[in-house]
C-alpha cells in the first residue's frame, strides 16, 4: 500500500484528543475503535500543522495516493488553518474541504420545489396558507421520549429490512439511542461514543421540539438508519477486509465524505423502487428538502456579502413563517464558524445533486450507485458522472 496508514491513523487520534478540550471533533464517527492505541494528544495546532505538513508532502510524493486520501488529507490541512483563525476565501475553503465549489441553485429548481412541498400539503388535507401551515406545526407535536421511541422502531422495523435486500446486504444494524437537549442546529444526530459504538442522539431542546411531529420518523429512518448508519457499517466492513483504506473509516465532517453521506441520506426514497412514505412522511421529505435548498443559497449569500436583512427578505418570499432571529444566527454561522462555514453549505447542494442524479438513471443503476456508495469512496467529482 502506499503511505503508511498507521501514521494517518496516529495523526487523527492525536489531533481529536487534542481537539476535544476546544469543544470540536475532528472525529465524527470512529469506525475501527483504536483510540488507545494513539492516546497522547498533539501539545497545540502548530505541533497538529507540523505533523500535517510532513504527511502532505508524503502524500505528494507518492503517486499511488488514491484521490480520495489525498482530498481528505487537503481538507485538514484547510480546517486546522480556520481553527487558527485564518479567513480562507469561501469558494476555496468550500472546494478544498467538501470537494464542490459553491453555486447558487437556481430559482426554478426552488420554485418546482415550492410546488412540491404545497401539493404534499394538500395531500394531508389543509390548504397550504402560512397560517395553516403554522397551525398544523402546533397540532401535529408529540415529543414525549416513549412514543418517539415507538414510532421510531416500528418504522425502522419496516424499512431496514426493504433496503438490505434490496441492496443484496447483510449488516447487524446496531446502535445506542440517547435523549439529549442541546441548543443545536440538528434535531438528531449520529456518531460513534468513546468505544466506537454507534449513537444516535435525539435532540429535545425547546428549539426543537416543534419537529417532533407525525411523519419526522419517517425521514428520520430514511436519513439516520437507512442512509448514515447502513453506510457507515458498509465502510467499516470494507475498511476491515482491507478494500477501503483505514483511514477513511475515521470519518469527518469537515471533508468530502459528506457529499456523498448527506445527499445519499437526503435522497435515498428517490433511489429505491418503492419509498413507503405516508402523506405526512412525505410532505416533512419535501419540506426539509426545500428548506436545504434555500438555506444552501442562504450559505452562499452570506459569504458574498448579503446582509442577514437581504438573506431575510430573499427567505420570506417562500417560507412565509421564517424569524428574523433564526435568519440572523445562522447567516452569522454561515460566514464565520470553520465548521458551519463548509459543513452546512453541503446538505442542499448534495440533496440536489443527488436528486438531479436520480432523475437520469434507471431502476437498477439507482440501485447499483447506492450500493457502490455504500462499498467505496468517491468524490464528488465522481458522483456527478455517474450514468454519465
Amino acid at each position: 500500500m502506499f503511505m503508511d496508514m498507521e501514521k494517518l491513523l496516529e495523526f487523527t487520534y492525536r489531533w481529536h484528543a487534542l481537539e476535544v478540550s476546544n469543544g470540536v471533533e475532528i472525529i465524527d464517527c470512529d469506525l475501527l475503535n483504536r483510540r488507545s492505541d494513539y492516546p497522547t494528544p498533539y501539545a497545540d495546532r502548530n505541533e497538529v500543522r507540523k505533523h500535517l505538513d510532513a504527511l502532505l508532502d508524503e502524500a505528494a510524493r507518492d503517486r499511488d495516493v488514491p484521490p480520495f486520501v489525498a482530498a481528505k488529507l487537503r481538507a485538514c490541512s484547510y480546517y486546522v488553518r480556520a481553527l487558527c483563525g485564518e479567513r480562507i476565501p469561501y469558494e476555496e475553503y468550500v472546494e478544498a474541504t467538501m470537494g464542490v465549489t459553491p453555486v447558487l441553485i437556481p430559482e426554478a429548481d426552488i420554485h418546482a420545489q415550492l410546488a412540491c412541498v404545497q401539493a404534499a400539503f394538500e395531500a394531508c388535507g389543509g390548504t397550504y396558507s402560512a397560517e395553516n401551515v403554522a397551525t398544523d406545526d402546533e397540532q401535529a407535536v408529540y415529543a414525549d421520549r416513549e412514543t418517539i421511541r415507538k414510532r421510531f422502531k416500528a418504522f425502522e422495523d419496516g424499512l431496514v429490512p426493504k433496503v438490505l435486500s434490496w441492496l443484496g446486504l447483510s449488516l447487524d444494524v446496531d446502535y445506542e439511542v440517547a435523549f439529549v437537549e442541546k441548543d443545536a442546529y440538528w434535531l438528531n444526530w449520529l456518531g460513534t461514543d468513546e468505544h466506537a459504538r454507534m449513537k444516535l442522539q435525539f435532540n429535545l431542546h425547546e428549539r426543537k421540539r416543534s419537529q417532533w411531529r407525525l411523519g419526522v420518523e419517517e425521514t428520520m429512518v430514511f436519513h439516520e438508519i437507512c442512509g448514515h448508519v447502513l453506510q457507515a457499517l458498509s465502510w467499516q466492513a470494507q475498511a476491515r477486509s482491507g478494500a477501503l483504506p483505514p483511514w477513511l473509516a475515521l470519518t469527518a465532517v469537515y471533508s468530502p465524505e459528506q457529499f456523498s453521506f448527506e445527499g445519499i441520506a437526503q435522497t435515498l426514497h428517490c433511489f429505491m423502487p418503492e419509498a413507503p412514505l405516508s402523506v405526512q412522511g412525505r410532505y416533512l421529505i419535501e419540506r426539509s428538502y426545500l428548506n436545504q435548498l434555500l438555506m444552501s443559497n442562504a450559505h452562499v449569500m452570506a459569504n458574498r456579502g448579503s446582509s442577514a436583512m437581504e438573506i431575510y427578505r430573499y427567505l420570506l418570499e417562500y417560507l412565509p413563517n421564517v424569524k428574523t432571529e433564526a435568519v440572523e444566527k445562522s447567516a452569522a454561522e454561515y460566514a464565520s464558524h470553520p465548521l458551519f462555514r463548509t459543513y452546512l453549505y453541503v446538505y442542499g447542494i448534495s440533496a440536489w445533486q443527488h436528486r438531479t442524479l436520480a432523475q437520469r438513471l434507471n431502476a437498477e443503476q439507482k440501485r447499483q450507485f447506492v450500493l457502490d456508495s455504500y462499498q467505496h469512496a468517491f468524490l464528488p467529482n465522481e458522483i456527478l458522472s455517474a450514468g454519465r
